[in-house]
């Protein structure tokens, strides 16, 4: 049996919306609206929370990256298109078909409220009463052919089946539309897929297979408390017991090493440093990065990627200029330089995304998807391009000892031959 805590989580969830920004079909002049007002937007930020600073390198990591993140964020929300998006799925009809379905949904809460033996507020009843009239009017206007019926509101019987004349009429003209409707979806979806042939090969084989993009509403966790099954609805104890389930998801190590020396001889041997590499070859892996290295960096980036906790995205980035680049550019240097990050950056948003079978309201059937901060990346991209480079141009890793490294390819397939093959 299960204990169910009973709450509006799900009410609440449904009500929740998030902020999406449109990139496609975004123009330079656009682009140039929002950089303009990153700066100015930080400008104002630095004369006002920072007067004395004569050098933004004075400011700690967690200021620096403070004032560039409310600097973008305020200059997209003013200059950049956006949407609110929300769990609630919601069916994209004609404005007809939209107002055909109100019209029905009038005539269905209006015949409940005359016929249900539940005490009925009169007041209410006659607001609808007195708002029949104009939904019967918009009937005419999506029925060409139909004439409003001269009717009496008493007495009631014959009224009820005056409604339900109206109604069994608008129901089958909305079963006609609803049937048009899907008709021209799979026309519309059909005709789509066929241009995705040629624009857009991975949506067309998507679509061709039927692949179902699955997801889930983390609006209810089925947990065990005492020995006993307890499904959570509140919000709060939802996300708990995400953070618990994830924390503990992968089983830490049985034996804890606090240096190589510990190691059995075997991994002290892979963790020796090579004694005909030279270490200074690494010196250069934490210098100061360059303006052209840092914008080729942030050029490098994929678009339409989904953004971490701040919601800056790779596309904004990308536009930044005059004092919000030096300011990134600036942040990217004092946290190799520091050997650190802003506090901000340890933060992370952990999506859970469903396995093949089903959800069940148990996290153990999902698998977790970390987001994190868009500028973070970016630094490690400079780190690790540099020392991927060291690594290849120095032949640094030999052998099978290497993956991914600048000028490597898959190209060339090496046979393993078993003990006792015979060569051919």
């Amino acid at each position: 049996m299960l204990n169910l805590i009973h709450t509006r989580a799900r009410l609440k969830q449904k009500s929740e919306q998030r902020t999406i920004f449109l990139y496609k079909n975004l123009n330079e002049v656009t682009w140039d609206t929002f950089s303009t007002e990153v700066n100015s937007r930080l400008e104002l930020y630095l004369i006002t929370h920072h007067p004395s600073v004569s050098s933004l390198s004075a400011l700690s990591l967690d200021k620096l990256w403070h004032a560039l993140k409310r600097s973008i964020l305020g200059g997209a929300i003013v200059s950049l298109p956006f949407q609110h998006v929300s769990n609630t799925h919601h069916h994209k009809y004609s404005p007809e078909l939209t107002m055909l379905i109100a019209i029905n949904k009038f005539l269905d809460r209006l015949l409940f409220k005359l016929t249900t033996s539940r005490t009925s507020c009169p007041v209410q009843i006659s607001q609808m009463i007195n708002s029949l009239p104009t939904q019967l009017t918009l009937l005419k206007f999506l029925l060409t052919d139909y004439t409003i019926p001269i009717y009496n509101t008493t007495p009631l019987p014959t009224f009820v089946k005056f409604l339900r004349s109206q109604k069994a009429l608008v129901s089958a003209y909305l079963s006609t539309q609803f049937h048009q409707h899907r008709v021209d979806s799979i026309e519309y979806y059909t005709a789509l897929r066929d241009d995705y042939f040629s624009t857009s090969p991975g949506s067309f084989i998507s679509s061709a297979l039927s692949v179902e993009h699955r997801s889930i509403v983390l609006d209810r966790v089925l947990v065990v408390i005492d020995f006993k099954p307890t499904l959570l609805t509140e919000p709060s104890d939802i996300k708990q017991a995400a953070i618990k389930h994830f924390q503990s998801v992968v089983t830490p190590p049985l034996v804890q090493y606090s240096s190589t020396d510990s190691f059995l001889p075997r991994w002290q041997r892979a963790y020796t440093p090579l004694p005909d590499i030279d270490s200074s070859l690494y010196n250069s892996v934490m210098s100061p990065i360059l303006e052209d290295e840092w914008k080729n960096t942030l050029n490098s980036m994929p678009n339409n990627k989904a953004s971490g906790p701040s919601k800056i995205s790779y596309e904004m980035l990308k536009h930044l200029t005059g004092e919000a680049f030096n300011l990134s550019l600036i942040l990217a240097n004092a946290c190799l330089t520091h050997g650190d990050i802003p506090a901000d950056w340890r933060e992370a948003l952990v999506y859970p995304i469903p396995k093949p079978h089903e959800f069940d309201a148990q996290l153990k059937n999902t698998r977790p998807i970390t987001l994190l901060e868009t500028v973070r990346k970016c630094v490690v991209k400079v780190v690790t391009t540099r020392l991927s480079k060291i690594l290849a141009d120095n032949q640094i890793l030999q052998g099978g000892n290497f993956a991914g490294l600048p000028g490597g390819s898959t190209d060339r397939a090496e046979e393993i031959k078993e003990p006792g093959d015979v060569e051919k």
